[in-house]
């Protein structure tokens, strides 16, 4: 595997000095426990303390999307599904049926450790055997998983304009632009004994830096991007530099609008 660039040579792509937090008023949701929690557009979704998808805000057509829905671990939406990963790395999402309501199915046998969209339906998903960077990646097709050639990753989430981003076990964070991405065009065969997994060289980023103890990344609407750092640290990137925000973060999400859940389980807009 391609080794890390030490911070004296990766300073020039991504400045890892913090500047002090501004000053940003988060308001807090009253009487919710959260693990995790998930927003694109106006709206939001949030993986209670219990494992149980709800429905922060209204949405125009998947407000009946909460009945049978699996209990979680992980969520993400994008603009007209929402997607569910299981404590057993269970993969289910949201799928219209012949009535006009939804359903949750489970659409493949992959198993993973998160899904990332963006707001236009791109979803990708890390997962499948296990690797020294957490695991490998995946993108949705619509009815398929296909694997992104030398892309690994234990948390990822999607810019607006395709670009990935994928957070390693270590902290590296890459930026992969969507055209740099090599998808194999053969839907991937999950949980077959003859299924293998090939040993590919690191795919080049457009950005990398290493961020230490970084834990969880999101990509707003608008293309901005944030970070659960280090001792549950709340960061913003500025340009060549991360930003502290006030309050600590377990998770976080941002649609039109950042979504965080402290560690306490506290959940904040």
């Amino acid at each position: 595997m391609k080794p890390l660039l030490s911070l004296r040579a990766i300073a020039p792509l991504v400045s890892l000095s913090l500047v002090p937090s501004f000053a940003h008023a988060f308001s807090v949701q009253d009487g919710i426990a959260a693990k995790d929690v998930t927003a694109s557009g106006n709206t939001a979704w949030v993986c209670s303390a219990r494992g149980q998808v709800d429905l922060l805000t209204a949405h125009p057509t998947l407000n009946n999307a909460l009945n049978n829905a699996p209990l979680c671990r992980h969520i993400e939406a994008s603009q007209n599904e929402v997607w569910s990963v299981t404590s057993r790395g269970g993969i289910f999402k949201t799928s219209p049926t012949n009535n006009g309501n939804y359903e949750w199915i489970k659409p493949s046998d992959a198993t993973g450790a998160d899904v990332g969209c963006n707001k236009q339906g791109v979803c990708y998903i890390t997962g499948g055997e296990v690797h020294p960077e957490g695991f490998y990646v995946f993108k949705w097709s619509g009815n398929a998983f296909h694997l992104v050639e030398g892309v690994y990753g234990a948390r990822l989430d999607v810019a607006p304009n395709g670009d990935l981003y994928v957070l390693e076990r270590s902290g590296a964070l890459s930026k992969f632009e969507e055209s740099q991405l090599k998808v194999q065009d053969t839907p991937f065969e999950f949980g077959l004994q003859t299924t293998s997994y090939p040993q590919l060289a690191v795919a080049a980023a457009s950005e990398r830096t290493l961020i230490e103890g970084a834990a969880d990344v999101t990509v707003s609407d608008t293309g901005e991007v944030y970070l659960r750092g280090a001792d549950f640290a709340l960061l913003k990137q500025n340009g060549s530099r991360w930003q502290t925000l006030p309050h600590q973060a377990f998770a976080v999400s941002a649609g039109q609008s950042l979504w965080f859940v402290t560690p306490e389980g506290k959940l904040y807009h």
